[in-house]
């Protein structure tokens, strides 16, 4: 009997360890490759959104941590170009949630089956919510510059509505994300 209590208080305390040891290797691995993910989550934002704005995406460019998207838009006989900055802010949501999500996803595996598989598809739930987050960002920023220069029309319900989608996409990615990520891999993979 007391031999069995023992087993799963053990697999709790190698979770913990293994999830202490994962977040430092996390932390020490994101800041070297940190600016280089921003970046891509960046030019695959700007990208969705100049297609779906009718633009073309000119530049991208890095200042420190925070970038700024330069966007070309057509109407009429005209060429407008617009700048739309992404804050340092948007980069340090990535610089708490990457490590500690990592480090849940390594600490699940003692206590999950098909590990890779579940490894990848939290991976992948944590690169869209990024991906996401910095989208409807940048698509609130651009929105509003491209309604208060009369390139769009003015329309409450559209810019409300990508407010919305980055407030809650905000709240999502820096309150509970990764533990959100982390009990769908648990309950999904679970052994």
């Amino acid at each position: 009997m007391f031999h069995k209590k023992l087993i799963p208080e053990s697999l709790i305390l190698k979770a913990v360890l293994i999830f202490f040891l994962g977040f430092i290797a996390s932390v020490m691995i994101w800041v070297q490759v940190k600016d280089t993910y921003f970046y891509m989550i960046t030019l695959v934002a700007s990208k969705l959104l100049a297609w779906i704005k009718d633009a073309s995406l000119e530049e991208i460019a890095q200042r420190g941590e925070a970038f700024s998207v330069t966007m070309g838009f057509i109407k009429g006989n005209t060429y407008a170009s617009v700048v739309v900055s992404l804050t340092s802010t948007v980069s340090r949501y990535y610089t708490f949630t990457v490590p500690l999500s990592l480090a849940l996803f390594a600490s699940l595996s003692l206590f999950i089956k098909r590990k890779k598989r579940a490894f990848a598809e939290a991976v992948l739930l944590l690169f869209l919510s990024h991906l996401l987050y910095v989208f409807f960002t940048e698509g609130t920023a651009l929105t509003e510059r491209l309604m208060l220069n009369g390139i769009e029309p003015v329309n409450t319900v559209r810019f409300s509505l990508y407010q919305y989608l980055w407030k809650a996409m905000e709240f999502t990615v820096t309150s509970f994300g990764p533990f959100l990520i982390a009990a769908y891999i648990f309950v999904r993979f679970r052994k």
